[in-house]
């Protein structure tokens, strides 16, 4: 059936969420926002906080993401890149030729023995 243009059009679908759906989805707001106060404090900071990290959030296929102008993003990008590399730095000075010990639970090994891996 071909719609006249007279026909007003449906109102927009709204999701109702139960109680414990509005809270998991709460949760994965904050969750967001503590993961960018743990790698961008400072930027966070000049932001106005976690507060604002949280009022800017916005849910996406991908789960909830903050809302940033580039000028927002860029030194909060730039303060986790500049950890990422320190961390780096960090991890080839503690093991310098590349060998992390891991821990393999093979029963043939036993459980919890350290094996190095080249």
């Amino acid at each position: 059936m071909s719609r006249n243009k007279q026909t007003p059009a449906p109102p927009p679908h709204r999701a109702s969420l139960a109680p414990g759906q509005a809270l998991a989805e709460i949760h994965k707001i904050y969750a967001c926002a503590e993961n960018f106060c743990l790698t961008a404090p400072n930027a966070v900071a000049e932001f106005g906080g976690m507060a604002a990290v949280v009022a800017s959030c916005q849910m996406t296929c991908i789960g909830p993401v903050p809302r940033l102008t580039v000028e927002q993003w860029e030194p909060m990008a730039a303060e986790h890149a500049d950890a990422y590399r320190e961390a780096q730095r960090r991890k080839t000075l503690e093991h310098p030729e590349g060998v992390y010990p891991r821990t393999r639970t093979d029963p043939a090994v036993g459980a919890g023995t350290e094996v190095r891996h080249g």
